[in-house]
């Protein structure tokens, strides 16, 4: 079958294998998240996902659902000859029918053009969120009717609806981070990926092969902030989302956070969010009912 839709619910634990694998080999993914959120780890990448955004993934990344909040969600998995018959999976990748073409498939960036900036999340501005749902609903009215004649081609309409929007919206989110450099991309991508470690400017030196001077300056300029205050607060964004949705104590998200003393992370979190964690955890999480996989 190149083609079919389903709903992920936490509350009714439909469809409950999802969120934890890869999608199936020779398919593409797209999910539309409709309530809710989630936290998961794509291959390296951990993303933090809320209602109103898609999300875009190939049977190479390898999908582990930390945990998640009251989420809703549809899916739609098909394989790229759905839309275009001559197209396989590897040409996909390639981005070209055959080799040395030009790219038949402008939104196949979605699936695959992943960076520090982009890592397969779209967030959606309201209107467009509507517009996704009506194609989402469009698209499973026609799956849930096979035995009608002509059902591909009016499915089919209703994919290439989603991605031409969607491809509308990447463009718009991507032009906002005109200015990331290679070099700032590769150190905001080390942050994300070594935020539990000791990150120094040397080593982000390093990996970015520039200099300490042109490094801070270009930094500064694209985040408003230096790179110990940016690790602080990518450090502190990943603590409250532990404290929402998970149960693990204090000195265990310190620790998994990248603090390496409860006592420290207490007083910086106080500082910025004005509440102690524990305060934070009771006053924003009190109808949170969370559910995590540990």
């Amino acid at each position: 079958m190149p083609i079919f839709g389903r709903t992920y619910c936490t509350d009714t634990a439909v469809w409950t294998e999802e969120f934890r694998r890869r999608p199936p080999e020779g398919y593409l993914q797209i999910f539309l998240l409709e309530e809710g959120s989630i936290a998961v780890r794509l291959n390296q990448s951990r993303c933090f996902l809320q209602a109103g955004a898609l999300l875009f993934l190939h049977d190479g990344v390898e999908v582990s659902r930390l945990y998640c909040h009251r989420l809703r969600a549809r899916t739609v998995l098909f394989t790229p000859d759905f839309l275009i018959p001559e197209l396989t999976i590897e040409n996909f990748r390639r981005g070209a029918l055959a080799p040395g073409e030009a790219p038949a498939v402008p939104w196949s960036r979605l699936f695959l053009e992943w960076d520090a900036v982009y890592t397969g999340v779209l967030p959606l501005t309201p209107p467009a969120f509507r517009e996704a749902a009506e194609c989402m609903d469009g698209l499973f009215r026609q799956l849930g009717n096979r035995r009608a004649d002509g059902w591909s081609g009016r499915a089919r309409e209703r994919l290439k609806e989603l991605l031409r929007l969607a491809e509308r919206e990447y463009t718009g989110f991507v032009g906002q981070y005109g200015g990331v450099t290679p070099q700032l991309r590769q150190a905001i991508e080390y942050i994300h990926k070594n935020y539990d470690k000791d990150v120094s400017i040397e080593t982000l030196c390093k990996v970015c092969r520039t200099n300490r001077t042109t490094l801070l300056k270009n930094f500064c300029a694209l985040t408003g902030m230096t790179v110990g205050q940016y690790i602080r607060k990518y450090k502190l964004s990943l603590a409250k989302e532990e404290l929402l949705l998970t149960s693990q104590s204090i000195d265990e998200i310190a620790v998994k956070c990248g603090f390496k003393q409860a006592a420290y992370f207490s007083r910086i979190f106080r500082r910025e969010e004005g509440l102690s964690p524990s305060q934070f955890r009771c006053q924003k999480g009190k109808d949170r009912g969370w559910e995590s996989d540990g």
